[in-house]
This record gives C-alpha cells, sequence and structure tokens, in this order.
C-alpha cells in the first residue's frame, strides 16, 4: 500500500466519523437556575418558556444549540445539578405541538441551584406507541359510537 491510498483510506473513515457525530447531536438546552418547589421549562424550537409556582425561579439561564425539530425526536436528558427531581414530562409529539417538556422538582425547604442538559439528534423518532402521533388517525377514538362506559361515563349514545 502507499501513503497515498492509506491516507485515502483514513480521510473516508474521518469523514464518516465526522458525520456520524454530526447526525448523533443536533442540538443541545443547557439550563440552569435556583429553584424553589417546582418548574416547568418548555422547548419550542429555540423558544424557551420556564413557569414556576409562587416561589418561583432565580437566576435562569439557559443556552439553545440547534431548534428543536417540528417533528417527533426523542430528546434525552442528563442531569448537572439540584438536590431533587429533573424530569422529562412530555417528549416532543404532534399533540404537544413539538415542544419538550422538563419538570424541575425541588421537596425540600428553600430553594436549590439546578442544572440540565437536554439533548436531541436529527433522526427521526418512529414512535408507534405514540397514540397522539399525526401519522394515525382518530378513527378508533369512539370505537364506531358503539356504547362504551370508558368513552361517554356510561351514557348511551
Amino acid at each position: 500500500m502507499t501513503v497515498r491510498s492509506i491516507l485515502g483510506r483514513f480521510a473516508g473513515v474521518a469523514m464518516l466519523l465526522t458525520l456520524s457525530v454530526g447526525i448523533a447531536h443536533a442540538g443541545t438546552l443547557r439550563w440552569t437556575g435556583e429553584v424553589d418547589d417546582t418548574a416547568i421549562i418548555r422547548l419550542d424550537g429555540r423558544d424557551l418558556r420556564a413557569n414556576g409556582n409562587m416561589r418561583g425561579i432565580r437566576n435562569a439561564r439557559f443556552d439553545v444549540d440547534g431548534a428543536l425539530p417540528n417533528r417527533p425526536v426523542r430528546v434525552r436528558l442528563v442531569k448537572e445539578g439540584g438536590r431533587g427531581d429533573v424530569e422529562i414530562l412530555e417528549q416532543p409529539s404532534a399533540r404537544n405541538n413539538y415542544t419538550a417538556v422538563v419538570r424541575v422538582r425541588d421537596g425540600q425547604a428553600g430553594s436549590s441551584r439546578y442544572g440540565f442538559i437536554l439533548q436531541w439528534d436529527n433522526g427521526r423518532d418512529d414512535r408507534r406507541d405514540d397514540r397522539w402521533d399525526s401519522r394515525r388517525d382518530r378513527r378508533d377514538d369512539r370505537r364506531g359510537d358503539r356504547w362504551d362506559d370508558d368513552w361517554n361515563r356510561g351514557r348511551r349514545p
């Protein structure tokens, strides 16, 4: 093998690795803030909204690198700090207009500093079990208009 062929193969492998890394992390949200009790953080595209209870959220900072796509993707959460719980409440779906929703819950008295990273990739999330996905129709929602205790609370149509 010549040096040129070895370099050519190495360049090809390097390019494939670069492409796969680019696909692996299409976007990231980094969020930090002081939370007393509960905070709900919503990410829609590049827009972030944070709501807290009466005790509130203080000193919140965030950085969005890459917009959350307007289609189903799977987001992953990495907690970086805080004494309570940080969890994903909703994955982006047609039902919530492709918004990721995170809850920060601090159960102890006083506020605590929290931080998390939310990541997503360019790949499509083909969740087959998401009943709210726009790819499915809603023909079975009323189950053919027949009597159903669950749907019509026991009243016959």
